[in-house]
């Protein structure tokens, strides 16, 4: 068994390495809108209204319901793109909360809406008549709650329910969506690696399988869209290689992190939490959520993959 997962493994990095390369355009797009659906790594406060202003605690979370101790990064793109931001996110969310339930809140207990439901309330309430899809990128923005809540998971199916959202979004009439692929679950804080969810997710390997699983996906996608004239672009945020390369020397020191093992905040029990002294010092803000640092070095990767219009191509 062992061997077969080991043949599989390197048969998908090849199967990548082959079949991706990046198409760069000459001219950078303007955007003057984003819109965003995901989890907890975008949600701009959409939980913290849900939860009556009680998760995440303003106490410790003083940043009005972001997950971290500042903006996320959808919110620094916004501000480097001079756009208007429009955020469905919800922390805990899903890829679909009917395939695996999304929770959150003080007692992890409180239902939120997945990636899918996010979409379809967008779908419902959108004007045709008051968005124009050439100025307005979208971002289906997931970070792995489902194989977090089930290890389970299947990532096919998780990859398969991210793609029907872009499908459904560009049956709409959307021009431009930036995705990402995950980063690996060994890179997440020494502490949450050792809950027994995240140590079989490390074993399955599940982060190459999911990012494979993506790469298929987005060849689907491509294909349909060039049916459809490429109405559709589809932008890739390569966060794995992001969350790899910042413990490089170069890139740590010039963002000036030095702690990447330790989440700044911990939950000592339900009521009570320790935060440390020096967050910028940190990746991790708290179990699973970086620090704003963390989140603006993101939103400059995202910005430049907007800005080149680099577009992957299969």
């Amino acid at each position: 068994m062992m061997k077969k997962n080991k043949f599989i493994i390197i048969t998908v990095i090849l199967f990548i390495n082959t079949i991706i390369k990046v198409e760069t355009q000459g001219t950078a797009h303007r955007f003057d809108k984003i819109v965003v659906f995901g989890d907890n790594n975008v949600d701009n406060g959409n939980e913290w209204k849900q939860s009556n202003q009680t998760y995440p605690p303003s106490s410790i979370y003083k940043y009005q319901g972001r997950f971290s101790n500042g903006l996320t990064w959808v919110e620094y793109l916004s501000q480097f793109l001079e756009a208007q931001i429009e955020d469905y996110a919800f922390g805990g969310a899903t890829s679909d909360s009917n395939f695996v339930p999304g929770f959150s809140g003080k007692y992890n207990n409180m239902s939120v809406i997945g990636i899918k439901q996010q979409v379809q309330e967008y779908l419902i309430n959108v004007s045709r008549n008051g968005t124009d899809f050439n100025k307005t990128l979208f971002v289906v923005e997931y970070l792995g709650n489902d194989y977090i809540n089930d290890p389970t998971t299947n990532p096919i199916h998780v990859t398969g329910n991210l793609y029907q959202q872009w499908v459904s979004l560009s049956n709409l009439g959307v021009k431009h969506i930036l995705i990402n692929n995950i980063f690996e679950f060994s890179l997440l804080p020494d502490k949450t690696k050792a809950n027994k969810n995240v140590t079989q997710l490390i074993d399955r390997k599940i982060t190459l399988l999911h990012n494979a699983a993506l790469v298929l996906r987005m060849t689907e996608f491509n294909i349909r869209s060039l049916g459809n004239s490429g109405k559709t672009k589809l932008y890739l945020l390569d966060l794995h290689n992001l969350w790899m390369r910042v413990r490089d020397g170069d890139v740590s020191k010039r963002l000036r992190l030095t702690n990447f093992n330790e989440n700044c905040v911990e939950r000592i029990n339900i009521n009570e939490y320790k935060v440390c002294n020096d967050p910028d010092s940190f990746l991790y803000w708290d179990y699973f959520n970086p620090t704003t640092k963390m989140h603006s070095h993101i939103a400059f990767s995202a910005f430049n993959v907007i800005k080149a219009q680099k577009r992957i191509i299969f």
